[in-house]
């Protein structure tokens, strides 16, 4: 299969499932890659076969999308000429999105899960403090003997 057909069955595949702004998008985006690869010393059949099934692709993409609310690198990804770059406030926008369903991960999670990590940072400071403790004391109780007899034959 050859980058043409590679691309075709590509746009079939995410035709109806994504907007045609997006379609044309991904599809800038393959064509841009396969052309760098090619630029860059690979074989265009090789590149396409890296690449895999374009239903198969077609269909990463789609669950990508839907998996992170519609934000897709198209949001992010501009193709001017031949070159192509990641445009800074999109990319911003595709983060924010990312941490806001992060954040519903993290608040989804079972009490128990809560329990087992502040636990776990307890035992790891106690763990600290316990090692710090042990460095201190062999230095510190004599020191405080000391101390504590200067004392008592000060008070008689």
């Amino acid at each position: 299969m050859n980058k043409t057909e590679f691309l075709s069955k590509l746009e079939r595949s995410l035709s109806g499932a994504l907007t045609s702004g997006d379609v044309q998008s991904h599809i800038r985006y393959y064509d841009d890659y396969i052309s760098s690869q090619v630029r860059n010393g690979k074989f265009e059949w090789e590149v396409i076969e890296e690449l895999g099934e374009p239903r198969l692709l077609a269909k990463s993409i789609i669950d990508s999308a839907n998996r992170t609310g519609g934000a897709t690198y198209s949001d992010i990804y501009e193709a001017e000429g031949s070159g192509s770059h990641y445009q800074s406030d999109k990319c911003k926008v595709y983060w924010n999105r990312f941490k806001e369903k992060a954040l519903q991960v993290i608040v989804k999670m079972p009490g128990w899960v809560w329990w087992i990590i502040f636990g776990t940072i307890f035992v790891l400071i106690l763990g600290v403090a316990a090692s710090i403790l042990s460095l201190i004391l062999p230095i510190l109780l004599p020191v405080l003997c000391i101390i504590l007899v200067i004392q008592v034959f000060r008070g008689k």
